[in-house]
């Protein structure tokens, strides 16, 4: 049977957040400087000056943090993407 991780919490308030918000800001900037295998979880931690427990508050571990990453990424493009081509209604706006 696999081993079942601790539930995480969800940041709903401002101030959590923008804690979580520190903590992908920190991720993503060190993963660009190096690679995703080369980053640890204190670095992370050290970077976007949280205690290590307060990373684990919200991600069980190293591909969470990625998962979270690729979450945002998406959310940012699709975001984009809809303020680009808010103006299309045909194909003619399109080109």
């Amino acid at each position: 049977m696999p081993r079942q991780l601790p539930k995480r919490r969800k940041a709903t308030q401002a101030r959590s957040k923008a804690t979580v918000g520190r903590i992908l800001d920190a991720a993503a900037a060190l993963i660009r400087e190096r690679s995703p295998d080369a980053v640890t979880m204190t670095e992370i931690a050290r970077r976007a000056d949280v205690v290590i427990g307060s990373v684990y508050q919200y991600f069980a571990d190293k591909s969470a943090i990625n998962r979270a990453l690729l979450v945002r990424h998406h959310s940012d493009v699709r975001d984009m993407l809809r303020q680009q081509l808010a103006h299309v209604r045909d194909f003619h706006d399109f080109v």
